[in-house]
């Protein structure tokens, strides 16, 4: 038997506490959490290591013909400090074309703070008029956190921009990222995984009392996402997933058209290791557009989902927003569900009132 309640004109709020506010917490705020992780290790990756490319490249004496050279060793320097090293098996010059066409080059990216990461390829071309780079054919971009895959990079020196269009793969202790092409804007610090884009996320345990500070998380702990686009803003430290998001783990599952996230530096803490997500926090992610969220035994669904860590806050929004559960279902224009205190909030939104159908439980003889 089903009962229907209607507020009152004045009883805009609701605190409801029930058990399907301790469900939704369990099962989609530490899907929420995976998801920020992962995605901060993209904003991490692009903010801390794509931003030094080689800008110059000293030409060699002019020649009439091609210039086969063993044993390629060449620098750059800027200010007194240097900023690249690069080897390569050996090199051929075309005078014509004022290129340098590379065997197995290998480059050596040094940071102002002393951290440094490595390029390899087995080919690789270097422009002396214009300072463009491609790389080719195994390209690996790489520290002791990330690992970047490709079959081609290239690096267009006046729009400085890097650009992949074969597929890319980003792999960190997080997870793995791919997609079909990649481009990185130096100039606006902007990321964008486009085509295919997936990611298997995995969670960041906290470790017991003595336990190592490194364990590796369960199987079991992984949340699969698909999208069309991932967007990083490397200046606002937002990432945003778009087209068809879908998030799967364990038996959860989130839809929606945009899953935007935002990260900050922990306050007080001295410049990390490259990618060293420890040092990341997860300030806010909103889910925006169609969005349903399933999870066992409840379903949500609104226009916008939004989740503070920080506060414990999970806010629905939007004309039809309505949750499921097995004993009730609530429709409102605004819903709060706060992880600390246990309890859920629901506001309307005129001429519409909040709308509560409890579902009573038949007893077994």
């Amino acid at each position: 038997m089903a009962q229907r309640h209607r507020a009152a004109p004045r009883d805009v709020y609701m605190a409801l506490p029930t058990p399907l506010t301790s469900r939704l917490f369990k099962r989609i705020l530490p899907v929420l959490g995976i998801v920020g992780l992962g995605i901060a290790a993209a904003v991490y990756f692009g903010s801390r290591h794509l931003a030094t490319v080689p800008e110059q490249i000293a030409a060699p004496a002019p020649s009439t013909g091609s210039m086969v050279i063993d044993g390629v060793h060449q620098s750059a320097a800027r200010d007194g400090r240097t900023e690249w090293i690069l080897d390569a098996r050996s090199a051929t010059y075309f005078p014509d074309v004022k290129m340098f066409q590379l065997s197995e080059p290998n480059v050596t990216f040094f940071r102002a703070n002393g951290q440094k990461f490595f390029l390899t390829a087995r080919r690789g071309t270097v422009r002396t008029d214009n300072h463009d780079m491609d790389a080719s054919e195994d390209v690996t971009i790489w520290n002791d956190t990330y690992r970047l895959e490709a079959e081609s990079i290239r690096y267009r020196y006046a729009d400085r921009l890097i650009e992949s269009q074969n597929p890319v793969k980003m792999t960190t202790h997080t997870g793995d990222l791919t997609a079909d092409t990649l481009s990185a804007n130096l100039t606006t610090n902007r990321m964008a995984f486009s085509g295919h884009v997936q990611a298997l996320l995995l969670a960041a345990p906290t470790p017991a009392a003595g336990a190592p500070a490194a364990l590796p998380p369960a199987a079991s702990d992984k949340a699969r996402i698909q999208a069309e686009h991932l967007d990083v803003d490397m200046n606002t430290s937002a990432a945003e997933f778009s087209g068809h998001v879908h998030l799967v783990e364990k038996d959860s599952v989130i839809t929606s058209d945009t899953l935007t996230v935002y990260a900050t530096q922990k306050e007080g803490q001295a410049a990390p290791a490259a990618g060293a997500l420890s040092e990341v926090v997860i300030t806010q992610m909103i889910v925006r557009g169609q969005v349903v969220i399933r999870t066992e035994g409840s379903i949500a669904r609104a226009d916008e989902a939004v989740y503070e860590p920080g506060s414990g806050l999970l806010t629905l929004s939007g004309r039809d927003t309505i949750l499921t559960g097995e004993s009730a279902t609530i429709r409102g224009y605004h819903m709060v569900i706060s992880r600390k205190e246990g309890h859920l909030t629901a506001e309307g939104k005129a001429p519409e009132r909040v709308k509560v159908v409890w579902v009573t439980q038949q007893r077994r003889p």
